[in-house]
Formats: structure tokens, C-alpha cells, sequence
């Protein structure tokens, strides 16, 4: 050995002098640092390899624009990061494998050949691999959010390599392609959810129905034409008849021409009937009618839907659709069937909803006319807190109501009504006189939301 090695190290087979070994202790610590610190670099990389790349960019979109405050600043951090997948990815594994292969060059130096194979297999595996892809699997917007300049970086110092194989990458297999969900599997993942994610049944319910809109065709939401309640042009509106129109809740009336049923004429508004005098007996072809559309029976529920919502009409008749003939004539939309039933407006929200919707006038609650309404029953579905608003409107407005009607039934003159006889005013007094006696429970008078509907 050398004069200025011995001076060093101190003589072949002794102990090092005290200056030799706080250096070879320095060198120890060094290359024990580098070891951690090149696992822990691996272990990010990794982590951020299944983190970023399991990140599409429409959820980033969605984020950015409701997620919460966090969420919105960790998506615009990330958006540049995840614009070049391919990229990012080579990136990443290049960084990662670099710290791997130098980490057994300071483990040798550390310990023995087989302990430093050990270490490097058994740390880097726990530490450079199962912790971070477990962290970054589950919280990998955030670590991304906080890391998105640390690889942008990268991606620069490592350019002139990870690019060109970028470019490869996307050469051989074509750029990623944003993840869309077609109709079949947003249905099918809307129906998953619950109410642990903060959406309802009904919610769902909503959502899907208004995904089944296009699908969905008029014929499966409309009144068969034999359950159609409709008027003769020849109908005398007198006082049975308006008290039959009245009794149906209706709010809109087809009318057919007299003798037959098939050959609708137009439409009455009810409301456009209040100031009728039935002692005229004024027919139905007398009044205003208004047009009503004929469609074809196929046609997509949500093509009703924008057509009502139009205002031009709220009711539609369905016919047979045209046989098809082969020929593009202009007039093949004019050769429609006979008439297999009519829809609303109601009708279309019904199926939207996917539920009946029951109003005060009611009497079934299907347009088949097979399922009478129990409005008990229906009530008693409700949720808790619907029922304790019900509870909490019903003792004020029946009060409210009551003194109302109690004035009308008091203050109202043979003169103040338009049917002039008593015979025609006398059922309307009798109804109002029984909805404002303050004797009756609303249970007794037919209020629905009474405690008994509940039980």
C-alpha cells in the first residue's frame, strides 16, 4: 500500500485511523440515502403510472366543472399531463426502471451481493411498488394534482428519448380514445347507483326513462281508443252533459264527427265551457275546436315530447302507420290508418317519469282503465319527509279553504251564476257546503290527507 494510502486507511490489517473510518461512515450514509431515496423515486413513478393513466379526460372535464373546489384545482393541474398518454407513460416507466437498475450499484457498496439482491428485490417490491400504486389507485387525482409539475419536468429532461418512443407508441397503436358511454351502458351504470352517492330511486328512475325517450314509441303510453272519453258534434251541452264533462277531469276533449267515432273533427277546451248556459243546449259544433294532430303510432316518445312543447296542441290521435309501399311519395305521410288511441302531454311525462302521475280528478290510475286509485295507498308510499309536509300543509289550507267556501256558499245570489236556475246551482252549493262544514274531519270530507291515508 501506498504511503498516502496507509495515512489513509492506517497499516495493512489494522483498524482504519479515526479521520479513514468518519469517511468511509460519510460514504455509508450517502449511498444509504441514495438507496431510499431511489426507491422512493421508483415507487412514485410507479404509483403515478397507474394513478394518471387510469384518469380519463372526460371525468377530468366533469370535475373541472362540479367537483369540488380541491377536485377542480387538481383536474386543471392534471389536464396537461394526461393530454399525451403515450408520452407521460414512457416518461414514467423510463424514470422508474433508471432508479431500479442504479439501486443494486449502492447496495453493493452497503453490504454483501446476496443481502443487497434481497434488500432490492424485498424493498423495492413493498416500497416501490404494492404501497404507491395502492395510494395512487385510490387517492390518484390528488397525488396527480400535487405531482403534475414533477412530471411535466421529467417529460422535458427526458425528451430526447421518451418522445420519439411516444410517437412510436402512437404510431403502432393509435392515440387514446376518450372512454364515452353508449345508451345500453349509461343505463346500465345509472342503475347502479344509490342513495350511499346522494341519488335517489326516483332519481334514477328519471334519468333512465329520459334515456328510453327516442326508444321508447307513443303507442306504449297512449289511451286506447275504445277508453276514450269524447263528444259528438251534435251533443247538446246541457246541464247532464256538462256535469258528465265535469265528472271526468278532463282537461281536453276530442270531438268526432256524428255517427262515427273514427273521424275526430278537433278538440274542445273544458275551460273554454265555463260560461256556458246549459239551458240553451248549445251543441258541441257550435264551440271553438281546435285542430289536433294525427301521428302515426310508431313515432319516438321524445318526438311528442318536442312537438307538445311547441304549444301547439297537447294532445295527439294515433293511427295505424302507413304500409310501407316502397315509393318516396310525398303523400305516404297523409295515407294513416284508423285511429288506435290518443296521448297527452301528461301522458309522455308519465312514461319520462316512469310512473303514473294521479291528479285530484282521477278515477284509474293506468290508461287501460284497470287499476283504480287508492289514494291511501298511494300516499302511504310516500317518503317520510313528503308525508310530514303534507301533514304540516293540510291543517293550514283546509283551514283557509273552509272559511272560503263558507263565504261563497253564504254570499252567493240565484243571479251570481251563470246557469240561472237552481236546479243547476243546487249540486255545486251542496259540494261546497260539505267541503266547508267545519264539522267534517278531513278524512270524512274526502281529503286525502288525512291521518287515516297514512296508516
Amino acid at each position: 500500500m501506498s504511503p498516502l494510502g496507509e495515512a489513509a486507511l492506517g497499516p495493512p490489517g489494522g483498524d482504519p485511523p479515526r479521520g479513514g473510518r468518519l469517511a468511509v461512515f460519510e460514504d455509508d450514509v450517502l449511498y444509504a440515502l441514495a438507496s431510499v431515496s431511489l426507491v422512493l423515486f421508483a415507487g412514485l413513478m410507479s404509483g403515478l403510472s397507474l394513478g394518471l393513466m387510469s384518469i380519463d379526460k372526460v371525468e377530468l372535464e366533469v370535475l373541472k366543472e362540479s367537483g369540488t373546489e380541491s377536485e377542480k384545482k387538481c383536474a386543471r393541474s392534471i389536464m396537461p399531463v394526461v393530454e399525451n398518454q403515450h408520452f407521460t407513460l414512457v416518461t414514467l416507466l423510463l424514470c422508474n426502471a433508471a432508479a431500479l437498475e442504479a439501486l443494486p450499484l449502492f447496495l453493493d457498496d452497503l453490504t454483501d451481493p446476496v443481502t443487497a439482491v434481497i434488500l432490492s428485490v424485498t424493498v423495492v417490491l413493498l416500497v416501490g411498488e404494492i404501497i404507491p400504486q395502492a395510494v395512487c389507485a385510490k387517492y390518484g387525482l390528488f397525488v396527480g394534482g400535487r405531482c403534475a409539475w414533477l412530471v411535466i419536468a421529467l417529460r422535458v429532461l427526458t425528451a430526447p428519448v421518451s418522445w420519439p418512443l411516444a410517437k412510436l407508441l402512437d404510431w403502432v397503436m393509435g392515440p387514446n380514445k376518450t372512454v364515452l358511454f353508449k345508451r345500453a351502458q349509461l343505463k346500465a351504470y345509472v342503475s347502479l347507483l344509490d342513495q350511499d352517492r346522494g341519488i335517489s330511486k326516483d332519481e334514477v328512475a328519471v334519468i333512465i326513462g329520459a334515456l328510453d325517450m327516442q326508444k321508447k314509441s307513443a303507442i306504449e303510453g297512449m289511451t286506447p281508443w275504445d277508453k276514450v272519453f269524447m263528444l259528438s258534434e251534435d251533443t247538446a251541452l246541457d246541464e247532464n252533459v256538462l256535469w258528465d264533462i265535469l265528472g271526468k277531469g278532463h282537461s281536453r276533449i276530442p270531438v268526432h264527427r256524428s255517427g262515427d267515432r273514427k273521424d275526430i273533427l278537433g278538440l274542445v277546451i273544458v275551460k273554454e265551457l265555463v260560461l256556458i248556459n246549459p239551458t240553451r243546449r248549445k251543441k258541441v259544433s257550435d264551440c271553438h275546436m281546435r285542430s289536433i294532430p294525427r301521428l302515426p303510432a310508431n313515432a319516438p316518445m321524445y318526438d311528442l315530447l318536442t312537438l307538445f312543447r311547441a304549444g301547439r296542441s297537447h294532445m295527439a290521435v294515433l293511427c295505424e302507420p302507413p304500409k310501407s309501399t316502397g315509393s318516396d311519395s310525398p303523400d305516404k305521410s297523409l295515407a294513416l290508418g284508423d285511429p288506435l288511441g290518443i296521448i297527452t302531454l301528461e301522458d309522455v311525462i308519465e312514461e319520462l317519469l316512469q310512473g303514473e302521475i294521479v291528479d285530484e280528478t282521477d278515477k284509474f290510475v293506468d290508461n287501460t282503465q284497470t287499476q283504480k286509485v287508492q289514494t291511501a295507498l298511494l300516499l302511504a308510499r310516500l317518503p317520510q319527509n313528503v308525508k310530514e309536509l303534507l301533514r304540516f300543509t293540510r291543517a293550514r289550507s283546509f283551514a283557509d279553504h273552509s272559511s272560503k267556501f263558507r263565504w261563497l256558499t253564504r254570499s252567493t245570489t240565484a243571479t251570481s251564476l251563470p246557469f240561472g236556475s237552481d236546479a243547476a246551482r243546487t249540486p255545486l252549493l251542496q259540494s261546497l257546503e260539505g267541503i266547508g262544514n267545519p264539522g267534517l274531519s278531513p278524512s270524512d270530507n274526502g281529503d286525502p290527507l288525512g291521518d287515516a291515508s297514512y296508516s
